[in-house]
């Protein structure tokens, strides 16, 4: 799969699209092309290390802070 990621480029999206966009990622992805890849084509999307969670475990792990982060982003405000 990180073949995959490394041979397709990622489309371009406008800044203001950019700027909605919330990657939540872990310390295993931060050394693939896929955070690095991600970093390059959308410098200006909102970008969180999430590593103390594991894969995917943030919402059951925590899930009021999932949740108040998930109404920050509908209602625009800063995530964190």
């Amino acid at each position: 799969m990180t073949a995959t990621y490394a041979d397709q480029e990622l489309e371009p999206i406008s800044e203001s699209m950019q700027k909605n966009l919330h990657i939540w990622y872990g310390k295993h992805s931060m050394k693939s092309f896929f955070y690095s890849g991600l970093r390059r084509a959308y410098p200006k999307a909102n970008y969180r290390d999430m590593s103390e969670f594991g894969h995917a475990m943030y919402c059951i792990m925590n899930p009021a802070g999932y949740v108040n982060d998930i109404k920050a982003i509908i209602e625009g405000r800063p995530v964190g």
